[in-house]
């Protein structure tokens, strides 16, 4: 008698397949670029996004929004340009990291801003923590030398956590600030958070910062920093290499997962 095998199917009483999350498309929902790797957008779902720029320089591309990181502009930006402009980058930081922009010339260069190109969107500050102080003494600085100008509608903070900060105390620091301006400029504003990531890979400290974020009425668009980078790169400070949302290969990494899910 010749032998042969036989193969039997194994089958657990309680298994289930596992169960993929899609994609969610967010028209809040954008990514900071390091590296213009635009593929990246579609892999999470985000619909825009920035890199950082001296002077803002408008593309053919919809989703691309410029940036003026120490609040300049020249003939790159068409003088009725009607689009947002992120207006500063980290001015209450030293450089390198920040363009370190005291209140007062920031409202000097908010005003010129608006008078030369008066249909721009400016998303002013772009600060990091604990910065309500910056927000403060710049829209006290527009009221007093500048009682004719409009104060902006739109401010944009940053926000990340490390290992001394949490979801909780950024939820707490982004209140007070949004609050601060709203009562000193007696106005609503939007915000954007047009820089955060979790820099300690915690995708359950990543989902509680989401949950902060989409919770907030006054937040309305917000950027995950970053895509991918060369971490030995000046622009990376040492240690943060842990909190990109796409592998070298385009793959998604952990994070990338939940913010491609959320």
């Amino acid at each position: 008698m010749i032998p042969f095998l036989v193969f039997l199917p194994l089958v657990l009483n309680n298994y289930s397949p596992p169960v993929y999350d899609p994609i969610v498309i967010n028209q809040n929902k954008g990514i900071a670029l390091v590296e213009p790797y635009l593929q990246d957008l579609d892999s999470v779902g985000a619909t825009w996004y920035y890199t950082w720029t001296h002077y803002p320089k408008p593309t053919t591309d919809e989703r691309y929004i410029p940036m003026s990181y120490y609040g300049l502009f020249d003939d790159n930006l068409p003088v009725d340009y009607d689009g947002f402009v992120l207006f500063l980058n980290e001015p209450n930081s030293p450089a390198p990291f920040g363009s370190e922009i005291s209140p007062r010339v920031a409202a000097d260069r908010y005003v010129a801003f608006v008078t030369a190109r008066p249909n721009a969107k400016l998303v002013v500050g772009n600060c990091s923590a604990w910065s309500q102080g910056w927000y403060l003494y710049f829209v006290v600085e527009l009221m007093e030398n500048y009682p004719d100008a409009p104060l902006p509608e739109y401010y944009g903070f940053h926000g990340y956590i490390e290992s001394y900060i949490t979801p909780q105390q950024l939820d707490d620091w982004w209140d007070t600030s949004q609050r601060v301006i709203e009562q000193v400029g007696g106005q609503p504003v939007e915000v954007w958070v047009t820089e955060f990531a979790d820099t300690t890979g915690d995708t359950e400290s990543l989902t509680d910062l989401m949950d902060v974020i989409q919770s907030k009425e006054y937040i309305t668009r917000f950027a995950y920093f970053t895509n991918r980078y060369d971490p030995t790169q000046p622009y990376i400070p040492d240690g943060w290499h842990d909190f990109n949302l796409i592998e070298d290969d385009g793959t998604l990494s952990p994070v990338g997962a939940i913010y491609a899910q959320r």
